[in-house]
């Protein structure tokens, strides 16, 4: 497992312990906002001797990130002025409009704090030297390339170049196929996903609906569960833990008699279940899918795609095999088949299956975002091989 320290970036968009709402959400669309944010994490860890989330999982420092508040100082440092609370929790703020809006404003707000009347609460000289040191060095990195130029490692920088997967940043991000799959007595879904230090969040691959309701279901998460359901027939989740910055190959299959799981070629969970699987007249979404009106949409997994077949066959049977590497195949038993190699840019994807049906990104209900068409990024990155 890559390390969560601020040096150890991973090889990820950067590490989620200095990184900001919106470049979780959308990394691609940052302004130097971010940079205060990440600034303000840099000041909490100076002051507190911990980042803001560090003592949960990936999973859970991403939503602390969006939607909650770290542990105030007050309480970690008692003797920390009132006034630099106040400075730090601004820099912290989730939205960027409550922020400094400015380099140039953080450190007028925190140069006080180096000497006269508002001391910076270290009991040594050199521990408060040392603090001094680190901020003005960020401020200076803050002012001249930006701290988000150092901590984030763009995994899609060549996005006119060739692609071969998919990139889910957003929980908001979907595909809309504009049809369905026929499924009888046996059936496989499998997928190849990749999580990273920051694109590491459990959701939904695959569903099928019809009035707002799953016929079919396949989700993933790096550090929950793996899950999956065909109406009426069976559901089974399965606790995992996937280890990060690697690709791996998920497959759920039914056999009329048996529902199994298996990860990179490897039984992990096996079910008694029978009959034939229920096909409704809905849509399939990969990723985040709508809900009955006065609901929210059903979350999307935050990672990488590289590819997604499902097939009409059980095609794995026994408790190990060679997992696939690389792009899926599609033959008779192919019902839908996706492997990500269109231009990137682009906002539609073709079913690579006999039936060659149209995926349409970012479409589907009012908050739908699009994922990306993206380089797989252990290549881009050198860290790994597919």
């Amino acid at each position: 497992m890559a390390s969560d320290s601020l040096t150890d970036f991973g090889e990820g968009m950067g590490t989620p312990d200095y990184a900001s709402p919106e470049q979780i959400r959308d990394a691609h669309s940052i302004d130097a906002r971010a940079d205060i944010y990440s600034l303000g994490c840099t000041l909490y860890f100076l002051l507190a001797g911990q980042a803001p989330f560090s003592s949960v999982g990936r999973t859970q420092k991403v939503v602390g990130h969006l939607e909650r508040k770290p542990q105030p100082l007050g309480i970690i440092r008692k003797d920390v002025p009132k006034e630099l609370v106040a400075v730090l929790d601004r820099m912290l703020a989730k939205q960027t409009s409550e922020r400094f809006q400015t380099a140039a404003e953080v450190a007028g707000a925190l140069v006080s704090f180096s000497g006269g009347k508002r001391q910076l609460p270290w009991n040594s000289p050199w521990q408060r030297r040392l603090v001094l040191a680190g901020l003005f060095g960020l401020f200076a990195i803050l002012a001249g390339l930006g701290i988000h130029k150092l901590m984030v490692q763009k995994e899609a920088v060549n996005l006119s170049g060739p692609t071969g997967c998919m990139l889910f940043s957003r929980p908001t991000d979907t595909i809309r196929i504009d049809g369905g799959t026929i499924l009888e007595s046996e059936c496989t879904f499998e997928a190849r996903v990749l999580f990273t230090d920051l694109y590491s969040y459990p959701g939904t691959v695959f569903d099928e609906w019809t009035n707002g309701e799953e016929d079919k279901y396949f989700g993933v998460g790096p550090d929950g569960s793996v899950g999956a359901m065909i109406y009426p027939t069976c559901n089974i989740t399965v606790p995992i833990r996937l280890k990060e910055n690697a690709w791996h190959h998920v497959a759920y299959v039914y056999d009329g008699m048996e529902a199994r799981f298996y990860l990179d070629g490897k039984l992990i969970a096996s079910k008694a279940a029978s009959g034939k699987i229920g096909n409704g007249d809905g849509q399939i979404f990969i990723g985040a899918i709508p809900r009955p009106p006065g609901e929210n949409p059903r979350r999307s997994f935050m990672g990488y795609l590289d590819t997604l077949r499902i097939s009409t066959v059980a095609r794995y049977r026994c408790e190990n095999f060679d997992p696939p590497n690389g792009d899926l195949a599609s033959d008779e038993h192919t019902a839908l088949l996706f492997n990500f190699n269109e231009p990137a840019g682009s906002k539609t994807l073709i079913d690579e299956s006999a039936h060659g049906l149209t995926g349409s990104l970012g479409v589907g209900f009012e908050a739908a975002t699009s994922p990306q068409l993206v380089p797989d990024p252990l290549e881009n990155l050198q860290i790994g091989a597919r």
